[in-house]
């Protein structure tokens, strides 16, 4: 008869913390699915601008090229990646978007001043350094950049070794790769 009682104690007390729970749970639904507002509100619609890009070869850039290049010869011999950032087809909205670097693969010796990148949107340079500050694995190659619906932005990134005057051996081993990624930073709303 003992063994009854405990048995029916421990029921009802797993019954009444199911209850509980379950109390809890449903309140805690209730409130945070109820959006109230005033008779001033106005429904809001969030769209965003579905961007993607398109490589000419592959997303990313090495340099096989391993012959130094003047200021004058860079830009037709460096290796170079070309590339389009454009809205998909299911997009509805203008956005913004930055281009960075990642999974970045260098040697050392290529952590100089006299290895260079330099991108170009549509023509125009839009920034270029070099890899002497590098550290880590990634590396921001734009600042914000828009894109107004129906419209496409195409660059072209080159990397290459400059020529400085100097004995500049050390820079004959060195190797570099990265992956060419985009960021989708905006979101649109309209009333």
């Amino acid at each position: 008869m003992d063994e009854n009682k405990i048995n029916t104690k421990m029921i009802i007390m797993v019954a009444l913390v199911t209850v509980v729970v379950l109390a809890i749970g449903t309140t805690y639904a209730y409130f945070t699915a109820n959006v109230q507002g005033n008779d001033d509100a106005n429904p809001v619609k969030v769209t965003t601008g579905k961007l993607i890009i398109d490589f000419t070869s592959s997303a990313y850039i090495s340099n096989t090229n391993g012959q130094l290049l003047t200021s004058e010869n860079y830009k037709n011999n460096a290796d170079k990646n070309t590339f389009t950032v454009k809205h998909n087809s299911n997009s509805t909205a203008a956005a913004t978007y930055s281009l960075q670097l990642s999974d970045i693969s260098i040697t050392d010796n290529f952590k100089t001043k006299d290895f260079k990148w330099e991108l170009e949107k549509d023509g125009s340079q839009v920034s270029s350094g070099d890899f002497s500050t590098l550290s880590g694995t990634t590396m921001a190659l734009t600042s914000e950049q828009s894109l107004p619906l129906e419209q496409e932005d195409n660059y072209t990134l080159r990397v290459w070794l400059q020529e400085n005057g100097s004995n500049q051996a050390e820079l004959s081993e060195g190797s570099f790769s990265a992956k060419i990624e985009l960021n989708a930073t905006n979101t649109r709303t309209t009333p």
